[in-house]
């Protein structure tokens, strides 16, 4: 009895300290206040177009880039800041291991500081059901509105799913052109 004890409080401190995100960080841990230059690039089906993401990396005018999952870990860290030979002064990472982390000020605070947004893709329904409705819903939406931050979208059949259930946010459907920015986007397809 006593050795199955331990390892089942050790297991139960591990679950009520666990961590609700996971990051990976590369690059300088000083933010640096660049002037983005806006832009969507929308890709997807499990491949990138290398010349694309050198757009979209230089849309962050060597700032720092923050790549959003819901899965997986850091196989964009790498690719972005040192293999694309685009400067950048940081690339991080950001799992979400579930809905909570939506809550953390962290994480809210990279997504303001952030020029550049990339979403990793993935099982689409857990981004809506991690952030439907929760500050990363309203962080992303006045990413996309009020700053020249440039974003990565999803497949554009993975997109419409994903965006049309956020609340705020608004359909861009048959945009596919990378080098639409932002208010182009909204203002052709509104």
């Amino acid at each position: 009895m006593k050795y199955l004890l331990i390892p089942a409080l050790l297991t139960i401190q591990l679950c009520l300290f666990a961590q609700s995100y996971t990051s990976y960080f590369v690059g300088n841990s000083s933010d640096l206040i660049s002037n983005p230059q806006g832009g969507t690039c929308m890709m997807g089906g499990a491949t990138e177009h290398d010349e694309a993401m050198k757009w979209f990396l230089q849309r962050a005018n060597g700032g720092d880039v923050l790549v959003l999952r819901a899965s997986g870990s850091d196989g964009y860290n790498d690719y972005m800041y040192t293999d694309l030979g685009i400067t950048l002064n940081s690339v991080e990472t950001i799992v979400f291991n579930d809905g909570s982390a939506a809550n953390e000020t962290y994480i809210h605070n990279k997504i303001k500081n952030a020029e550049a947004i990339w979403f990793a893709g993935g099982d689409q329904w857990s981004y809506i059901s991690y952030w439907r409705n929760s500050p990363i819903d309203s962080l992303i939406n006045d990413a996309l509105e009020k700053s020249g931050v440039a974003i990565k979208r999803v497949h554009i059949d993975e997109f419409s799913e994903l965006y049309n259930r956020l609340d705020r946010t608004v359909h861009y459907g048959g945009v596919s052109k990378v080098d639409l920015n932002t208010r182009q986007a909204r203002s052709k397809l509104r």
